[in-house]
């Protein structure tokens, strides 16, 4: 004797009304019926919110993160110390001189072949220095230009968000219109206001133009470098005319003392930011404040009688 089996399908029937119910929940929880359409709930507005930041975030991180490597591939990192050929020539150079250095016995030619060492000994410090700053500047470069470009892009995107949705509040009228939209003008003229401000604020744009400047510098004096090293002589810009002209030295001592100068005159680190914008919100917010401060009451004062 077998015993019947039960059937599957009011189990399949009760999970299926069972998601139903829990679905119809969700969408009660998130809208609600209104006269004219739906509307969100305030768990819908804290929804819509949450997944509004995160895209507008997640856009802006990765304008950043596109931006930086297209920059990157721009600018080819500086040449480094493998595949310098002006600091391969060099140390070929001070190779020779140490084995001339050790055959010689004439005491002036061996203190001038020592100089020369020292001298070239100082060239290939200035050429790592060289290398160091320009490894800095361009990673202060590609932070600005990033930055400045997901802000910029951002802007105008939230600028054209918000002003399609006031497009369709006056179209529809405030009454009219779902809140979503209104949510979402809000939302986007923030984002306009913040990502503009940021802009402003930390001044990407100025500071990417200085530091590409002194990036720019620290190459021709790189490039200035290697030219005396094969030729003897550099091409110089000259300060009353303008014009670039060239530079023979005889004496290496003469132009380690220029290139000196030159790193000197452009170690530094341009950070500029406006603080304006953010005086601008602390007077606002201590406009009340001073409009109290000015706001006064004549209360008159008890008159001081005299005895008789």
């Amino acid at each position: 004797m077998t015993l019947a089996q039960p059937s599957p399908t009011v189990d399949l029937k009760k999970s299926e009304k069972v998601d139903f119910q829990f679905l119809r929940w969700i969408i009660a929880s998130l809208v609600k019926k209104t006269d004219s359409n739906y509307q969100p709930t305030l768990i819908g507005h804290l929804l819509l919110a949450f997944v509004l930041s995160c895209t507008f975030l997640g856009s802006y991180a990765l304008h950043i993160n596109r931006s930086a490597a297209r920059l990157n591939q721009w600018l080819n990192p500086p040449i480094t110390t493998e595949t310098d050929v002006t600091l391969k020539r060099l140390d070929s150079k001070t190779a020779e001189a140490q084995q001339e250095l050790e055959t010689i016995t004439d005491p002036q030619r061996k203190q001038h072949i020592q100089r020369s060492l020292s001298e070239q000994e100082r060239l290939k410090t200035q050429l790592y220095e060289i290398d160091k700053r320009l490894e800095r500047y361009r990673y202060m470069m590609v932070f600005f230009y990033s930055r400045n470009y997901a802000s910029i892009t951002l802007t105008t995107f939230s600028a054209i968000l918000a002003g399609s949705c006031v497009l369709l509040i006056s179209r529809a009228g405030w009454q009219r219109v779902n809140n979503a939209v209104i949510h979402l003008c809000i939302f986007s003229s923030g984002c306009v206001i913040l990502f503009s401000d940021i802009s402003g604020i930390f001044q990407y744009d100025l500071n990417y133009q200085n530091v590409a400047n002194i990036y720019s510098e620290h190459m021709t004096l790189k490039n200035a470098i290697r030219s005396f090293f094969a030729t003897g002589g550099f091409l110089q810009e000259n300060p009353d005319t303008g014009e670039t002209q060239y530079v023979e030295l005889q004496d290496t001592n003469r132009f380690i003392y220029y290139v000196d100068q030159q790193l000197t005159k452009f170690n530094q680190i341009p950070l500029a930011i406006d603080n304006s914008t953010l005086q601008r919100v602390v007077n606002s917010a201590n406009f009340g404040d001073q409009l109290g401060d000015r706001i006064s009451f004549d209360v008159p004062e008890p008159a001081n009688e005299t005895p008789q």
